[in-house]
């Protein structure tokens, strides 16, 4: 805490260096489905958008995501930090997810604590967080743990879910991208595997294509 109050406190003394320094950054996407976690959200075309600013370390995000298909459109507020130390990335981060199925009701939502380092391409992860309502009746607690490793081009990530009092899954995903007429292309293949709780939906192949902005 105290080098994330440091890092604030000198780029706003050094305005002119941090307006040069500072990162805005946007982006449009299509998706066949949208999958997170191993788990199917939507079956159907998903649309998507971002921005974020990021300055010396501290960034801020905002995603939005439209699944018709599901019904539901989902608002992502991000704030973290990143920092190397000795040559390890470490990041902190706070994330809250909101769905707003048109009904009214905007207490269906996530908010999570991540903390994760990585180190020559290997990436661990441990997220802690708190639903309402989504998962369970009532607010429920639950903790994920990824290991993620990049060769070359290709991300492979593996992932384990406890939800308290409630499904325990372990998922993968591998994925890798091009550029393809001055767009991003992806593809991923997830699936979820080991599970209690929750009925296994089989490997699901996503296609998508993003194009990222400079703002």
């Amino acid at each position: 805490m105290k080098t994330l109050l440091k890092a604030i406190a000198i780029a706003s003394l050094a305005s002119t260096a941090a307006v040069a320094q500072a990162e805005v950054t946007g982006s449009l996407g299509i998706s066949s489905s949208y999958m997170f976690r191993g788990e199917q959200l939507n079956d159907g075309m998903t649309t998507s958008a971002s921005l974020g600013f990021d300055l010396a370390g501290v960034s801020v995000g905002v995603f939005l995501t439209d699944a018709d298909d599901a019904g539901f459109t989902e608002t992502d507020i991000v704030l973290g930090y990143t920092a190397n130390v000795m040559g390890t990335d470490v990041r902190l981060s706070y994330t809250d997810y909101g769905y707003d199925y048109g009904n009214g009701n905007d207490e269906n939502g996530q908010t999570e604590f991540a903390v994760g380092i990585t180190a020559s391409g290997l990436a661990i992860d441990f997220v802690s967080g708190e639903d309402d309502g989504m998962l369970n009746p009532g607010e429920t607690d639950y903790d994920v743990l990824t290991l993620g490793y990049t060769v070359s081009n290709v991300d492979i990530t593996l992932g384990s879910v406890d939800i308290d009092d409630g499904a325990e899954f372990n998922y993968y995903e591998i994925s890798t991208g091009t550029e393809l007429f001055g767009l991003d292309a992806s593809v991923m293949v997830t699936d979820t595997f080991s599970e209690d709780g929750i009925s296994e939906s089989g490997a699901t192949l996503v296609l998508g294509v993003s194009k990222s902005l400079n703002l």
